[in-house]
């Protein structure tokens, strides 16, 4: 599964293509159900971003290299490929792709349906991807929308007026763009209504269930939409209030929503603890995504505290910034867009608030002496 984001994009006569804020390297955590050690994650804390198949899971390191886990009955994990000079991973029922820093992609794990022979004319064309449970699915730089693999519910008929989308996402039997108005079209198998997001046109980004029973859709208020089946209340308003949000994740029977201020809500199904995220990681995470019956985090902590403007030393000028980020935090996001949004939380505590003051003072003035 690889969610869907255009969170800062512009829309030209030539698509748009989706990227995202600046990702800091760091750790994972798992739980959930843990049949084929899915959340038996590596020790590693060099990770930027993260995918979520059934019962498996991958992590793209800084340098460029791949680590799986979890189930293997398909090769799915033994099969990764080696190399150093991937930029985005996907993850599904029981195959991967990866996309290489040249636009092209190679896939991995079970291909009864074809759902890793990736097309060869598309090769060196590919800006994102993204994978279902029996299809694949590539962005390419113009815009388009190429699926290939199975095809029993029409997941593979791209609708022809789809010649402008921003990102590009699949799920179960599937499919799904986003537009660069900021819409979702939705196509394949719909005995849930998941074919049929909400009518909007501030979606920034959205993701499909991995079993592709649901959906959910960030709006550009802060506030998450959700369509498709709802058997366990997977497709509910998110607990607490629906505003603030950053990113989703649609797990099998489960959803996570990460808000800004990095803490994580988790609903829906959950008889193998996949909703109880670990207090421990709350205000940490970085980046979410949600398996068949488990969920995954990549968590990264303030790597220089009390250097608020990230410019490696700690002085006078870092007095600004942490103002900012205690009044204003929209204000600090934008003027310091690749500090970590809580290198301002100096006790550690998990929350950036005017507790941090004296740590703050106390930790400029040793550094000035």
């Amino acid at each position: 599964m690889s969610k869907i984001m255009a969170k800062w994009l512009i829309c030209s006569s030539t698509a748009a293509i989706a990227c995202g804020s600046p990702t800091l390297a760091g750790s994972l955590v798992a739980w959930g159900q843990n049949t084929y050690g899915q959340c038996d994650v590596p020790a590693g804390n060099d990770y930027v971003t993260i995918a979520t198949g059934t019962g498996h899971a991958l992590a793209l390191t800084e340098t460029g290299t791949i680590d799986s886990w979890g189930n293997d009955s398909y090769g799915q994990c033994s099969s990764t490929p080696a190399g150093n000079d991937f930029r985005a991973i996907a993850a599904a029922g029981s195959h991967n792709l990866a996309l290489h820093v040249d636009g092209t992609v190679v896939a991995w794990g079970r291909n009864d349906f074809g759902q890793c022979d990736v097309p060869i004319e598309i090769q060196g064309y590919v800006k994102a991807i993204s994978a279902g449970h029996w299809h694949s699915a590539a962005l390419l730089a113009n815009g388009t929308v190429v699926l290939w693999g199975r095809n029993q519910q029409g997941q593979l008929n791209v609708p022809p007026s789809n010649d402008s989308s921003v990102a590009v996402l699949i799920g179960g039997n599937t499919s799904a763009a986003l537009g660069c108005d900021g819409t979702i079209t939705a196509w394949g198998q719909c005995d849930w209504s998941q074919c049929v997001p909400p009518s909007n046109d501030t979606v920034i980004l959205a993701d499909l269930s991995v079993e592709g029973r649901h959906g959910l859709a960030l709006l550009s208020t802060g506030s998450i939409v959700s369509w498709g089946g709802n058997d366990e209340g997977q497709a509910d308003p998110p607990p607490g209030l629906n505003s603030g949000f950053i990113s989703v994740a649609a797990g099998g029977l489960h959803s996570l929503a990460l808000r800004y201020d990095r803490s994580l809500e988790a609903w829906g199904y959950n008889a193998y603890g996949q909703c109880n995220v670990p207090t421990e990681v709350q205000h940490y995470i970085r980046e979410v995504d949600a398996g068949h019956m488990f969920s995954l985090v990549l968590v990264s902590r303030p790597s220089a505290i009390g250097d608020i403007n990230c410019n490696g030393t700690v002085g006078f000028d870092d007095i600004n910034p942490f103002v900012s980020r205690l009044l204003d935090v929209d204000a600090f996001v934008a003027a310091f867009p690749d500090c970590h949004t809580m290198n301002g939380d100096m006790n550690e505590d998990g929350r950036v608030n005017f507790g941090d003051i004296n740590p703050f003072v106390e930790l400029l003035t040793a550094a000035i002496d």
